[in-house]
């Protein structure tokens, strides 16, 4: 994945990054979700990829300086994407908020299976779960964190957040 931070590790060259990188955009969800949302009890649904691991491991970094609790850490199969253990796992815990981390052919299966679950827990999505970059509401108490800073407005209001 573009956003997989081994990506642009100085061993090619030929390859600049026009997205932003999972280093840097997880730590922004986990700030949001600890800090404007107010949430401690985090876990974690993401693709067992290197652009899920990549994520994962920036989540896991900027919870333990920053007061924030990980609850889970539950990758799953990008050749599968069946997460219904894992929601239940997260039904199961002390999890106040989750955060989804995939692409968008993953996304769409994790919704529904969200759905189908009736998972309670409110959750936020890594840019695969979205279009323009923000925080939204989206329903039932959830967030999705879209694509990055398309205008003005929205890279103000990231800063006051970041």
């Amino acid at each position: 994945s573009a956003t997989a931070d081994g990506l642009t590790d100085g061993s090619n060259d030929n390859i600049i990054r026009i997205r932003t990188k999972d280093s840097t955009a997880a730590p922004i969800i986990v700030k949001y979700v600890s800090k404007v949302l107010n949430k401690k009890n985090i876990s974690i649904l993401y693709t067992d990829t290197p652009m899920g691991q990549s994520a994962n491991k920036s989540i896991v970094e900027y919870a333990k300086n920053n007061d924030v609790n990980i609850i889970k850490q539950l990758p799953f199969d990008t050749n599968k994407v069946e997460v219904t253990e894992q929601l239940q796992e997260v039904s199961d815990s002390d999890t106040d908020f989750l955060i989804l981390w995939g692409v968008p052919s993953e996304a769409v299966q994790i919704l529904k299976q969200i759905k189908d679950a009736k998972l309670k827990t409110p959750f936020i999505g890594s840019p695969a779960f979205g279009f323009n970059m923000k925080y939204e509401k989206e329903h039932d108490g959830n967030y999705i964190l879209h694509d990055f800073f398309p205008k003005t407005m929205d890279k103000e209001w990231a800063d006051k957040v970041t």
